[in-house]
């Protein structure tokens, strides 16, 4: 699958997700949907600049973390 295919259906699934959470509510579609957009914009930077991208996003990685130990993961099933 290309880039600009895996771009898109990440687009679609975080669409899909966002009615989701609206009408549910619940804290692990959101973790879904931030894990999503990571993916997309981690697909979107310049193939020469990812490496200095992960080297300066620690600090939302950290975010990241903190967001999954707050979600038990029984809460997800």
């Amino acid at each position: 699958m290309s880039e600009k295919d895996q771009q898109k259906t990440l687009l679609m699934a975080i669409e899909y997700l966002k009615t989701q959470y609206e009408a549910l509510q619940n804290p692990c579609i959101a973790l879904l949907i931030s894990r999503y957009y990571r993916l997309l914009a981690n697909l979107s930077i310049a193939k020469n600049k990812r490496g200095k991208y992960v080297k300066y996003s620690r600090h939302s990685q950290k975010m990241q973390n903190q967001l999954n130990d707050f979600i038990q993961p029984h809460e997800c099933n």
